[in-house]
């Protein structure tokens, strides 16, 4: 995904997948896009509240039907 098209879906669900070559990266994690910035997407992932998290674009899937995910 890229900037622009994460600007284009705030509020949309997202499939957080990170680079198998980053050895600090988690797993697979669904969230909801909150913002966009000039570098990075901000996830809420996990419950609906909580605090949003930068996550690199690259990283980032639109969830099929691009639904809230929530």
């Amino acid at each position: 995904m890229t900037i622009d098209e994460a600007r284009a879906h705030i509020g949309h669900g997202v499939m957080y997948r990170p680079f198998v070559h980053r050895p600090w990266s988690g797993p697979a994690e669904r969230g909801v896009i909150a913002d966009v910035g000039r570098v990075w997407v901000f996830v809420r992932y996990g419950t609906p509240g909580s605090t949003p998290q930068a996550t690199s674009p690259a990283d980032l899937e639109l969830l099929s039907g691009g639904g809230s995910g929530e």
